[in-house]
């Protein structure tokens, strides 16, 4: 268990660091690093999702949602990062729409607490959680009513990587305090058991 967490926790790092790095592109080198922003956002739900899943699967507490908005993350992000395969058969407004959908109800469980910024107690409502989610639900209103290429997009787009990253950072650094807590409790427990 506490191999699991340490794995989530450097897993949770390295979004951080990715989150961070497009952030920081997108404002030092906005024609470099725009074009990989949906690519980004992509691989950010896919990743999420799976962790959103393997979460889910390991607590008790509020678990079908953890592994239903997993799935929903799986699902946006495989379609961001198959947009142009999945273009030959969908019409590219449905997949902008869809990925809409997917930004402000991702958005709104963050706001609503039911969807943690770490893997903690679902209720937990943060700050950070917050002002994730608002940033997600104005992504998600603006693929659904506006342009991506928008200077409000964009500003927004910036603020939620390098918000997220921050976040990202913060939970990585509580999961791995967690998994060292973990780690000294088995061992403890063991040492109880062999006296």
């Amino acid at each position: 268990m506490a191999k699991n967490n340490t794995f989530a926790a450097w897993t949770t790092f390295f979004r951080g660091i990715s989150a961070v790095t497009l952030g920081l592109a997108l404002i030092v080198r906005p024609d470099v690093a725009r074009p990989f922003l949906n690519n980004f956002i992509g691989a950010f739900w896919l990743s999420g999702g799976l962790l959103s899943i393997r979460w889910g699967l390991q607590t008790k507490q509020s678990k079908w949602i953890t592994i239903v908005v997993g799935v929903i993350g799986i699902m946006a992000g495989t379609a961001v990062l198959g947009r142009s395969l999945a273009e030959r058969w969908i019409e590219p407004d449905f997949i902008i729409t869809m990925l809409g959908v997917v930004a402000l109800l991702t958005g709104i469980l963050h706001v609503s607490g039911r969807m943690t910024v770490r893997h903690a107690p679902v209720g937990e409502l943060s700050r950070t959680g917050i002002l994730l989610g608002i940033m997600e639900i104005v992504i998600g209103l603006v693929l659904l009513f506006g342009s991506m290429s928008s200077p409000i997009a964009y500003t927004v787009s910036v603020i939620w990587a390098l918000l997220g990253g921050f976040a990202l950072f913060n939970d990585a650094r509580l999961m791995h305090k967690e998994a060292k807590e973990l780690k000294i409790e088995m061992k403890e427990r063991e040492n109880n058991e062999n006296s």
